[in-house]
């Protein structure tokens, strides 16, 4: 936590399980493929790690995964300690991106992280990842099922069409009037 900047930009967070697409959203936000490195195997985001975006203006930071991950249990215990230190005490985090795989039924751990924020006081954006995966017939499904568990409308988001991208980036880009 030390060796964050102290510039006051503001701070958007994307967290979520292990390989839910957190590097890729960013990859897709940013419009470089090769920005935040993927892996196929959980767990290879073992930092904060933060890009400056939009001219300087807002910093975005990908968090290490929560859930299954191919490393030691006390090197994860360190990185949830990380993002849960982060997550409370920047004083620069303007939103934090909760990332879920839109495939998937909600999750436990998803659920209880976003519960875990709003008892901080955290703005939070829902996002629906994978978004491509899902039929026309499945995706208002899901996306009443993530309303109904998370009391929040989710952003649908693919990063391998870009859907979702210019709305997310609104977001990103009004981040700092969230607060």
């Amino acid at each position: 936590m030390g060796d964050l900047p102290q510039d006051g930009v503001p701070e958007i967070a994307l967290v979520g399980r292990s390989n839910v697409g957190k590097s890729s959203l960013l990859n897709t936000l940013a419009g470089q493929h090769n920005l935040a490195r993927t892996s196929r195997t959980p767990g290879r985001t073992r930092l904060l790690n933060l890009f400056t975006v939009n001219g300087g203006l807002v910093r975005l930071v990908d968090c290490p995964g929560y859930g299954y991950a191919k490393a030691a249990r006390h090197e994860r215990a360190g990185w949830g300690e990380l993002v849960e230190a982060y997550l409370s005490e920047r004083e620069a985090l303007r939103l934090v991106l909760l990332l879920v795989d839109a495939r998937l039924k909600p999750q436990a751990p998803d659920r209880d992280m976003a519960g875990w924020l709003r008892r901080r006081g955290r703005a939070l954006q829902l996002v629906a990842t994978k978004w491509d995966r899902l039929s026309g017939n499945e995706r208002p499904v899901a996306r009443r099922e993530l309303e109904a568990a998370f009391a929040a409308t989710p952003l649908g988001f693919s990063s391998v069409n870009a859907e979702g991208r210019e709305a997310l980036r609104q977001a990103v880009v009004h981040c700092d009037q969230s607060r």
